[in-house]
């Protein structure tokens, strides 16, 4: 193992023991399970950057942990339709906020602690001291995201515009020795856009600050994979190089269109002119532009519509979820069954958003399920042959250790489900005697994964392939409205919509089975991103933009009598992507 592999598991057993240790000091050990899913929690939320926003973060956070408290500390003596409906609602709200407020499999953790709090009701004397305590976790969840998050590359705009710069460079010398270049090399992480989407306001518009970036970023990209895939002579290639030297050393750079003879170099030297631009742009405020009320009233009535359909993954997993859950509040209630709450926590983990390997996932989850109960009942016999009392400090150690196994292999579905099977197990001794935990054990996780499998497959069955196809058809209308938005620009007309447009078409396409149309919709999206950019710096003559209307529409010009190479290459340019989204969309 490396030495930075070993600091790095020694400084998660620290914080574990050194949080569980304050937490257990100031609300009590009968608290320390409330305590396991905090960290669950901030373990799980650490791939949704809350550095941005500490303060709304921790609000969020802060609120979710106390509705449920709330509705817990209400259903956990009595069940009544009230209960029932809140049940669901709390149920539903989490699995569904997770993928936009938390992140997308924090919800898990949430869930547990909801049940958690549901499984052993308190007084309203201790309802105070509970809401203190999560307010205390609330506050470590954002503490230990921003300590993790706020050093990673994509968070710094100036190395991700170095790196692409580089990797231009390294390409250009490539071609130079008549080497392929891939353009994979080109690909800016995913975390970089989610950076910025997080960051976008409520009206998904960009500040002027984030538009210079996405700018530069999106021609810099673009350049590396105009080149990977381009077939450019020597002179070309070492103009490029000097322009980029120019641009590493904050030159001024002029560019020579005389000797352009493909539409390739032309766009290169259009993705220089917009970064040169850019470059030389003063930012004096981070403002976005204003925008009228009906503007942003369609923008969330859109974003209801889809989030709340049977297209959308996060709607229809959330519904199953408070579904199966409600399904055993009514039947624990109905039957009198007094540990069926088990069945809460176990289907947390059986039901699944995807129907994919979905049959492999639920044998392995039956496996590690007797895996477990042979390895709990080993280390059962094992404390009674030591003479040591099961207490509760015993339990705690064990589920502190079971807790850092479980987050050193969290990725590992195998390992994972049998960790969390003993955790389970473990659980369970606080409330159940051992002699009926194991069968109830493989009773309910049976029972889970019979109805779990049921749901999945009837009630909105959801595939990876169908997610990608409705991403696709996203994409594609991500694509149409900045080809829209080209034609309002020579109008004169609309609202510059661009960037939260290119942040949600990138974020998109990270979610599309790579294929023949992706990779023609992603070509589009970069030269009508191109086209938006010239269109920014370049002030047109009234018979181009006429011109350029025209081609949208599908009206016919001849392209040919244009005597202007830039603005022949720039005409050709757009009835391209006219043509090419024409046969590659089918929205």
């Amino acid at each position: 193992m490396k030495k930075e592999e070993i600091k790095k598991k020694t400084l998660l057993a620290v914080i574990i023991i050194l949080f569980l240790g304050i937490y257990g000091f100031l609300f009590g050990i009968e608290n320390l399970p409330l305590g396991l899913m905090i960290l669950f929690i901030a373990v799980l939320t650490l791939d949704k950057d809350l550095s941005f926003k500490p303060k709304t973060s921790f609000l969020k956070i802060l609120f979710a942990l106390w509705a449920l408290t709330l509705i817990a500390f209400y259903n956990s003596y009595q069940t009544t339709a009230i209960g029932i409906i809140l049940n669901f609602l709390a149920v539903f709200s989490i699995t569904f906020s997770s993928y936009y407020l938390f992140s997308k499999n924090s919800y898990m953790g949430y869930l547990i602690a909801y049940f958690i709090m549901l499984s052993k009701p308190i007084t309203i004397d201790l309802l105070t001291m509970r809401l203190f305590s999560l307010l205390f976790g609330a506050a470590f969840i954002v503490l230990l995201n921003i300590i993790i998050n706020h050093t990673k590359e994509y968070k710094s705009s100036k190395r991700t515009i170095d790196k692409l710069l580089n990797e231009i460079d390294n390409a250009i010398d490539l071609k130079l020795k008549d080497k392929a270049v891939d353009n994979i090399s080109f690909n800016v992480q995913k975390s970089f856009y989610l950076s910025i989407f997080d960051n976008l306001s409520y009206k998904l518009i960009a500040t002027k600050k984030q538009e210079q970036v996405l700018n530069i970023v999106k021609s810099l990209q673009y350049i590396g994979i105009l080149i990977a895939k381009g077939d450019f002579n020597k002179n070309e290639l070492n103009y490029m190089k000097n322009i980029l030297e120019k641009l590493k050393n904050k030159e001024e750079i002029e560019l020579n269109y005389n000797d352009i003879k493909t539409k390739e170099m032309y766009l290169v030297l259009l993705n220089f002119k917009v970064i040169n631009n850019e470059l030389n742009k003063k930012i004096k405020e981070n403002k976005g532009i204003e925008l009228d009320k009906n503007y942003i009233s369609q923008r969330v009535k859109n974003f209801l519509k889809f989030s709340f359909s049977k297209h959308s993954i996060k709607f229809s997993f959330a519904l199953k979820m408070a579904f199966i859950t409600i399904l055993w509040q009514i039947l624990g209630f109905v039957f009198d069954l007094v540990y069926i709450k088990w069945l809460y926590f176990t289907s947390v983990v059986t039901l699944l958003p995807y129907t994919n390997d979905m049959i492999r996932n639920y044998k392995i989850k039956l496996k590690t399920t007797f895996l477990a109960i042979i390895l709990f009942i080993i280390m059962i016999v094992s404390v009674q042959l030591m003479n040591f009392l099961v207490s509760d400090i015993l339990i705690i150690i064990a589920l502190i250790i079971l807790f850092y196994l479980l987050i050193l292999k969290i990725d590992d579905l195998f390992y994972r489900s049998t960790l969390t099977a003993i955790l389970s197990l473990t659980v369970s001794l606080k409330y159940i005697p051992l002699a009926l935990a194991l069968p109830l054990k493989i009773i309910w996780t049976s029972l889970a994964i019979l109805v779990s499998l049921v749901l999945s497959l009837i009630i909105m069955p959801y595939s990876l392939e169908k997610e990608s196809q409705i991403n696709m058809k996203l994409y594609q209308k991500a694509n149409n409205k900045l080809i829209y938005l080209i034609k309002e620009k020579c109008l004169g007309t609309g609202v510059d919509e661009k960037y939260s447009l290119i942040v949600i078409a990138n974020l998109l396409s990270e979610n599309i089975e790579e294929n023949e149309i992706h990779k023609k919709q992603k070509e589009i999206n970069e030269l009508a991103n191109a086209m938006l950019n010239y269109l920014e710096i370049i002030e047109l003559n009234e018979g181009m933009k006429e011109n350029i209307v025209k081609i949208i529409n599908k009206e016919d010009i001849d392209i040919e009598k244009i005597e202007d190479i830039k603005e022949k290459m720039l005409l050709n340019t757009i009835a391209y992507i006219i043509k090419e989204n024409h046969l590659t969309n089918y929205n």
